[in-house]
């Protein structure tokens, strides 16, 4: 049901501190980790949504409708059902708004927005493998940003961005990560 959730675990346990820590307290802290549960009742809806007898799946999606309401109320955090999150997903912070197509190994720091373009445009953005959105960062419309990529704190992505670089300022541009090493 949850192919991807030890990859997700994976990437909170040294954030948390937990390397070292007994089962029991790596099991108090993760279940109470704001990002890991959304990410889980996230996974959950997609999983409800491919049972194909309406009478199980009906009832089941009600039940993860009331979940990702309590998990936008209480953490401020909302993953899209049409969002697609790869495995090793991590939410550091409340606040944040998603709705794109991710990669592997992505992370999200608060007051992140991603999503559609508005105004009636359609397309979700596309997210590569290992790729950071900083603080208040923003990223909308269908477009591709790369692997490895950092996008700065408050930098608003509406174009494209290459592999292997740091998106920065409003709106972003890609600067090289070698020019800043």
């Amino acid at each position: 049901m949850f192919p991807n959730l030890p990859q997700d675990i994976e990437r909170y346990i040294p954030h948390e501190g937990l390397q070292e820590a007994g089962i029991l307290k790596r099991i108090f802290v993760l279940a109470l980790n704001q990002g890991l549960l959304a990410t889980m009742v996230h996974r959950l809806g997609v999983s409800i949504r491919k049972i194909p007898v309406t009478l199980i799946r009906k009832p089941l999606l009600a039940v993860w409708f009331v979940l990702q309401k309590m998990v936008e109320i209480f953490f401020s955090i909302h993953i899209s059902g049409a969002a697609e999150l790869g495995p090793g997903f991590y939410i550091g912070h409340f606040n944040c708004f998603l709705n794109a197509r991710f990669g592997r190994n992505c992370s999200v720091s608060q007051n992140v927005t991603i999503g559609h373009a508005g105004a009636g445009k359609s397309g979700l953005p596309t997210i590569g493998d290992n790729v950071y959105f900083a603080a208040g960062s923003v990223a909308f419309g269908p477009i591709v940003i790369g692997d490895n990529v950092k996008v700065g704190a408050n930098a608003v992505v509406n174009k494209n961005i290459p592999s292997n670089s740091t998106a920065v300022g409003v709106p972003a541009r890609a600067i090289s990560r070698k020019s800043w090493l």
